[in-house]
């Protein structure tokens, strides 16, 4: 089921935001949730409307689990099926790698990414999916975004632009 934004571009230009963050990946939905935790009024934008299909990073090892726990999203991943792995095996022609990974659980990027952003919608961040995001040259105290989506094209005033894009995001001035 697609996460619908939470609001419209031309809503989202009608504000300064205390925080941009541009990924709704791991890193970008978790930042997005912590700060508006904390009270910042949070924008979190991401190319793609979720969900999406992701075939990396579906391995969760003990200490990311840690870092979900210590947010309060420890349950999380076995909530969206989650499946328990002890080890990696690498298999190439008749060669075999087995490498120890305790307690890790092996989940959906698709899944997980989704219900991330959920729970920062959740907790007040708003969401504008299916936009890309290009850092406008500004003055000190803020920065501009411009955001473009299908729709339409916006400029975004934000204090803190925070860029999650995963490896190969970016966001270009």
């Amino acid at each position: 089921m697609r996460i619908p934004a939470t609001l419209t571009p031309h809503a989202a230009e009608n504000q300064t935001w205390d925080s941009l963050v541009n990924g709704a990946g791991p890193a970008g939905a978790i930042a997005a949730r912590e700060l508006a935790r904390l009270g910042s009024q949070v924008l979190l934008v991401d190319k793609s409307a979720l969900p999406r299909f992701k075939v990396c990073g579906g391995c969760l090892s003990a200490s990311s689990l840690s870092h979900l726990d210590a947010v309060g999203l420890g349950g999380l991943p076995l909530s969206i099926g989650a499946v328990p792995f002890q080890q990696l095996i690498w298999v190439s022609g008749r060669s075999q790698a087995r490498i120890a990974l305790p307690n890790g659980l092996s989940v959906s990027r698709e899944c997980l990414d989704a219900e991330l952003t959920r729970a920062a919608i959740n907790q007040g961040v708003a969401f504008l999916p299916a936009v890309t995001a290009r850092v406008v040259e500004g003055g000190c105290s803020s920065r501009e975004v411009r955001l473009v989506g299908q729709d339409a094209e916006v400029t975004i005033t934000a204090h803190i632009v925070l860029v999650a894009g995963g490896l190969g995001g970016k966001v270009t001035p």
